[in-house]
């Protein structure tokens, strides 16, 4: 799925994925040597999935701090560990953003998995642009942009790149924070709770399942966009389906921000997207 993109959009695409493709390899290798001895720090606050926090998470964000100082000194950087980070205040506002999740899955990675990424995105006056989800557990980018659509790389060649195309007919859903849409559900659907069902060699846990078959889509509750949100980008550059549960729709990528907080349904099955907003639209939740 792609769109009309200015000169100036085209020329930020280019740059970012010169300077962050390497970058994110890079990390997701450090990422991926330390995840057998990496030190577990005092939890943030949350729940088991957002209060988990590693030397990896600091070590990748301090990592591409360095590079954009370095590199894109006119870029402003929000680093989902900013406030453990002594670079943060070497940013200035521009409208020019890069956001990251520096291990995003920190329980997966804590635990072992194979399936957490390194996510970074880009927008320019809040249009989200390019994000990039390097998995190296899995020796695979996936990627999405307005110039190039969606595509799965196995290195950072990006000329090497692969179409991914987000069509299943998985009925699978993964839910977290959901409990106020679970009696309006169909009875066809296959609901796996991320935090009930949670286990750390279940593919399911991954929302990067959806740009691979193994979910359907996932419906989360109340939550900031730096990571879901950047991977329901990829999924719609791929041809899937991002809504709210509703089916109503906003401007999450003309008006990106990784602190915005919302509700998503996120499908890569059109029939199991349309199921659920035909219930959760006719029928509002508790």
């Amino acid at each position: 799925m792609t769109e009309t993109v200015t000169q100036e959009e085209r020329a930020l695409i280019a740059r970012f994925l010169d300077l962050m493709l390497p970058a994110v390899v890079t990390a997701g290798r450090y990422a991926l040597q330390l995840q057998p001895r990496v030190s577990v720090r005092p939890q943030k606050s949350g729940d088991d999935w957002t209060s988990v926090l590693t030397d990896a998470d600091l070590g990748v964000q301090h990592y591409f701090e360095t590079l954009l100082i370095a590199h894109c000194p006119d870029w402003f950087f929000y680093g989902e560990e900013r406030d453990h980070s002594f670079n943060t205040s070497y940013f200035d506002a521009s409208p020019v953003c890069v956001w990251l999740d520096p291990v995003n899955g920190t329980r997966l990675y804590r635990d072992g998995a194979d399936s957490f990424d390194v996510l970074v995105s880009l927008t320019l006056h809040g249009k989200l642009l390019v994000t990039l989800s390097a998995m190296p557990g899995r020796q695979a980018i996936y990627g999405a942009d307005l110039i190039h659509g969606a595509y799965r790389l196995d290195d950072d060649r990006l000329d090497d790149r692969m179409p991914v195309a987000a069509h299943s007919q998985n009925p699978t859903l993964a839910v977290y924070q959901a409990d106020r849409w679970r009696p309006y559900l169909p009875d066809d659907i296959q609901l796996f709770d991320v935090s009930a069902d949670y286990r750390p060699d279940d593919a399911r846990c991954c929302m990067n399942s959806v740009l691979t078959g193994e979910l359907g889509g996932y419906l989360f509750g109340d939550v900031a966009l730096l990571d879901v949100g950047a991977t329901a980008f990829n999924v719609t550059q791929a041809g899937g389906l991002c809504s709210r549960p509703d089916g109503t729709t906003t401007d999450w990528f003309s008006a990106f921000s990784g602190l915005r907080r919302d509700d998503l349904l996120v499908c890569g099955n059109p029939a199991l997207h349309a199921s659920v907003t035909a219930a959760l639209g006719n029928k509002p939740p508790r």
